[in-house]
């Protein structure tokens, strides 16, 4: 299934400045997440303006409540792409977003600004960074959601402070999603309160998930890496075999990023990632454990380079440090299997934590 977006392709200058994504920023009302967790280091930069390899979107269903509540998609974009590019992971926190996006632009790498869902103030959509072209390397990318509020965008964006509980009240989720969110922000404060209750909150390395594929079947794994390849926390892993569909890890709520990347957040503070999908099968609401989200394959809907199918799995984490963003496997169970990481696309062990059989890494495993 793809997403049936209409596109506003910027080939022009956008109207927006510098000070208008600061009065943005400083105008809004009722704040849905922390900004002193992002430092405003903007000032004086130009915005994302006009950049030929920016595209922003809206999806014919919220086009109208879109527009109804005065929304205006070039103020948005510069607003979510000031704030992610210079967020988490890879993008680099310090950075100008202008001139990162020249970077990218230099790099032949498009930056999408989609808006999936709007229901009266509320909107909800996804920002993502294409991979580079021919590199096994996988994009970065953001869900967000905003409240206009008083004639300015208020923004939550996931990476930041505050993102679980906006998407818990927001408008645009159903009740069975905003579900999810609240009871994954619970336990993101239970794990976040003090440094005592952190390291007591060991146990959450026990996931809860599976393996991304049939469970009860026998499948491939490959060593683990950064989500982006070789770089950041050692987060992800190829997987492939079974009966080539790839399942939900754990019951959650789904997002699409894009028509192969499928993102699920868990009410447990964890989020999985599953890029290179064909055959998609799910684009939003909620799954089960199991749950058929398509077929493994080579799809590169935002960049990168896939050599033969498989799913590039990714665990994510939302505590008070990553708000979000890919955690280390090491130690993290899944399924029945103990994650030791080893380098980069080398080494690593799993250990059965059922009946206590070790391996190497690359192998084959069991799904339980």
């Amino acid at each position: 299934m793809s997403h049936p977006t209409s596109h506003l392709r910027n080939t022009r200058a956008r109207t927006a400045t510098g000070a208008l994504v600061l009065a943005l920023a400083a105008g809004l009302a009722v704040p849905l997440s922390n900004a002193s967790a992002a430092p405003d280091d903007t000032a004086g930069a130009s915005t994302p303006s006009g950049s030929a390899n920016v595209e922003s979107s809206i999806a014919p269903s919220a086009r109208s409540p879109f527009v109804a509540a005065g929304g205006d998609v070039d103020a948005l974009t510069d607003l979510v792409l000031g704030r992610a590019l210079r967020g988490s992971g890879a993008t680099g926190r310090s950075a100008d977003p202008s001139v990162r996006l020249a970077t990218l632009r230099e790099e032949g790498r498009e930056v999408t600004v989609r808006v999936d869902r709007a229901k009266g103030a509320w909107v909800e959509g996804v920002a993502y960074v294409e991979a580079a072209a021919d590199q096994h390397g996988a994009p970065q990318g953001w869900l967000f959601v905003a409240r206009r509020t008083a004639g300015s965008w208020d923004l939550a964006l996931e990476g930041e402070p505050g993102f679980l509980g906006a998407m818990g009240r927001a408008g645009t989720t159903t009740s069975s999603e905003r579900a999810t969110y609240v009871q994954a922000a619970k336990a993101t404060r239970a794990t976040s309160r003090t440094g005592a209750v952190r390291a007591a909150a060991a146990v959450s390395n026990d996931t809860g998930m599976q393996f991304p594929v049939k469970a009860g079947s026998w499948f491939q794994m490959g060593s683990p890496h950064g989500w982006s390849g070789s770089t950041g926390a050692l987060s992800s892993v190829d997987i492939s075999g079974s009966d080539g569909t790839v399942r939900a890890a754990r019951a959650g709520t789904v997002r699409s990023l894009c028509n192969g990347w499928t993102r699920i957040i868990h009410d447990n503070g964890y989020s999985s990632d599953y890029y290179h999908l064909t055959a998609v099968r799910v684009t939003g609401g909620t799954v089960g454990k199991n749950a058929v989200l398509g077929n493994q394959g080579t799809s590169l809907c935002a960049g990168g380079a896939a050599y033969g199918a498989h799913v590039h799995f990714g665990l994510r984490q939302y505590d008070a440090n990553l708000n979000g963003w890919y955690v280390s496997l090491d130690n993290k169970i899944i399924g029945s299997h103990r994650i030791r990481t080893g380098g980069y696309y080398t080494g690593g062990t799993t250990t059965d934590v059922v009946n206590g059989n070790y391996g190497v890494l690359p192998g084959q495993r069991w799904n339980r």
